[in-house]
């Protein structure tokens, strides 16, 4: 149906403003909620669920009802195993440190800051789907 790299297109024309969003409206166990999804994740291993659970509640503090779905079916085609199978190996700079910029970004209610981290992390995804970066790769639990 679709390539990761037209996947990671959509997410960053949406994602950064959604993470600007949960930087102003995120109640504070919203963004207790996206800290603890960040938490549980490890900076060697990606998980998925939990990947999915970080972006999820970023979209729940955006209080945006759209927005909210739409991640979630943008997330639904991740799990698709053959949509997987075209996906850039995990790497601890484009996973877990990227999401740490995030996440405090949004605690501190630093709105750009958090619109930045989120278009920095989703640039970089898209970047190296499209042949660029040099990555080294950790593989996937």
């Amino acid at each position: 149906m679709t390539s990761p790299a037209e996947c990671w297109e959509v997410r960053l024309s949406l994602e950064p403003e959604i993470a600007r969003l949960a930087a102003v409206r995120g109640t504070k166990a919203e963004i207790e909620a996206i800290e603890a999804a960040h938490a549980r994740s490890d900076a060697l291993i990606f998980d998925l669920e939990i990947d999915i659970e970080f972006h999820r509640a970023i979209a729940i503090a955006s209080h945006n009802a759209l927005a909210l779905n739409l991640i979630e079916q943008i997330m639904e085609i991740t799990r698709d195993p053959g949509f997987r199978a075209m996906f850039p190996a995990f790497t601890a700079e484009t996973g877990w440190r990227h999401h740490q910029m995030i996440a405090e970004a949004i605690r501190n209610r630093h709105a750009s800051e958090a619109e930045n981290a989120m278009r920095t992390h989703l640039t970089a995804i898209l970047q190296w789907l499209n042949g660029g970066g040099e990555q080294a790769r950790v593989p996937p639990k």
